[in-house]
């Protein structure tokens, strides 16, 4: 229909052609379609505003209010959204407010590595942003994947949005530092690497970006995947509190035997049963007893037990046997991206099988040398352990399937997840332990949807070119229409 309309609009401006060479034209244009202004603050797919999502890669859920705060880090767009009322909000609700842009119509990266925006790079803004966490304060805490840093926001729903910025940086020593490892050739206690040196930020997404899912311990330490120095690192609580000084240094490490190693993994198979090392770790989760599970490269999680694992521990199990096509109960088809809980089962997201996997309790896993991987108990996303389909194979998303999802956080009541191909968050509510198909998401109107930033309308998609007729110059760029009169 959006096709047909702007065949209508341009058979009207051309009705009148032998008018053309009576008429000067204003070489700015006056009016735009398709965009919200003239003046182009993004150039992701249709129309970006506060109620759609372009692969969203992370989850996280503030509790320590009610009703609970909902972020989504928005990765395509460059920014986190957050919803005020995760609990009751309605299918497809706009976002209450944005981190990252300047508003929700922006999506350019920012940040010093930043480039595109017209009005100049926002150095506290974000650039493919994979991880969202929030302390037991309020505190937002952002994985700034193309800056290489976690920036921190001070309780950002009670901010107006002049103010919603962040307060402190982990991994750079200033806003306007972004280099991995802050340009050096090693790294240390206070540096992250979640991009390389050599990226080049094309206008719209971090193509380099490495998932880092963050997450916080009971304890309110800050537990962070570094991928690209291959090893999961520890910041204590004692270095996060409101007058923390930026660059903080890390009390442990996990996956190196110090904190200036970087050495990985090749993903051989006789390395991927190495349980000292690790190659990209993708997310970290601590549950109860101070156990920490570990996502890499390898398909598999390392689980190091508790209640504090030393500085190069070595991990007492690994979950999941070698990778392989069809998936099945022990099986992960590729890199596990998302770690959450279900009560005391462990859960993890098989992002290339398109699925979740549930698992027994940690305490009832069958002793290694009878079992070397325990077998999943029960599977979302799928009709059964062996099918790894997107959607099911369904021309449509459902409310049951998935397609390439990634973080995920969990309530009692609900897990929400970042279903990233199909550019929205489901609410999957939990009963009796088991995960049932979504009844609520965000990002889309329906279930049946999964276009980027939530077609509604508003948006043109539509090819190059420029028609000049009854006064007024038509010019198509992709993103918009611009009318000269």
């Amino acid at each position: 229909m959006t096709h047909k309309v702007l065949l209508y609009l341009l058979a009207a401006v051309c009705g009148a052609g032998s008018l053309c060479g009576q008429v000067v034209l204003n070489p700015t244009p006056s009016r735009a379609l398709g965009q919200t202004r003239l003046q182009i603050t993004a150039i992701q797919p249709n129309l970006v505003d506060a109620k759609g999502l372009f692969t969203p890669q992370a989850v996280a859920l503030d509790t320590s209010v009610s009703p609970s705060v909902l972020y989504v880090a928005d990765t395509g767009n460059n920014r986190v959204l957050g919803w005020r009322n995760a609990t009751s909000a309605g299918n497809g609700a706009p976002a209450d407010f944005v981190v990252g842009q300047r508003d929700e119509f922006s999506a350019f990266p920012q940040g010093p590595r930043g480039s595109g925006d017209p009005r100049g790079t926002l150095s506290t803004g974000l650039a493919g942003p994979t991880g969202v966490a929030v302390d037991r304060n309020g505190n937002l805490y952002v994985a700034d994947a193309g800056n290489n840093r976690i920036l921190r926001y001070p309780r950002p729903y009670e901010r107006t949005p002049d103010s919603r910025l962040p307060d402190m940086v982990i991994g750079q020593e200033r806003f306007t530092e972004g280099l991995p490892n802050r340009g050096q050739s090693t790294c240390s206690a206070s540096t992250l690497a979640f991009s390389p040196t050599s990226l080049s930020f094309p206008a719209a997404v971090c193509g380099g970006c490495s998932i880092s899912g963050i997450t916080f311990d009971s304890a309110g330490n800050l537990w962070v995947p570094d991928p690209l120095n291959h090893r999961v690192i520890r910041f204590p609580v004692s270095l996060l509190g409101p007058t923390a000084g930026s660059l903080p240094a890390a009390d442990l490490v996990l996956g190196q035997g110090d904190f200036t190693s970087r050495s990985s993994l090749g993903l051989t198979a006789q390395n991927r049963l190495v349980r000292t090392g690790m190659t990209d770790p993708s997310v970290v989760a601590v549950d109860g007893a101070g156990r920490v599970y570990v996502a890499d490269a390898f398909a598999r999680v390392l689980v190091f037990t508790g209640p504090l694992p030393p500085t190069g521990a070595s991990a007492a199990r690994i979950l999941g046997i070698a990778t392989g096509t069809p998936p099945t109960d022990t099986i992960f088809r590729g890199p596990v991206n998302g770690l959450f809980f279900v009560g005391n089962s462990l859960a993890a997201v098989d992002t290339v099988a398109h699925r979740i996997l549930r698992f027994d309790p940690f305490d009832q896993w069958p002793l290694e040398n009878v079992t070397f991987s325990p077998a999943a108990r029960a599977v979302a996303g799928q009709a059964d352990f062996v099918s790894g389909q997107a959607n099911r194979g369904l021309r449509e998303p459902t409310e049951a399937t998935f397609n390439t999802p990634v973080g995920a956080v969990s309530t009692d009541a609900a897990v929400y997840i970042a279903d990233a191909f199909n550019n929205r968050v489901l609410v999957l509510p939990i009963n009796s332990g088991v995960i049932a198909p979504a009844t609520r998401l965000f990002g889309q109107e329906g279930f049946g949807f999964n276009a980027a930033n939530a077609v509604e309308g508003r948006e043109i998609s539509v090819n190059i070119g420029t028609v000049t007729a009854s006064g007024a110059t038509v010019t198509a760029t992709g993103t918009g229409i611009a009318i000269d009169r």
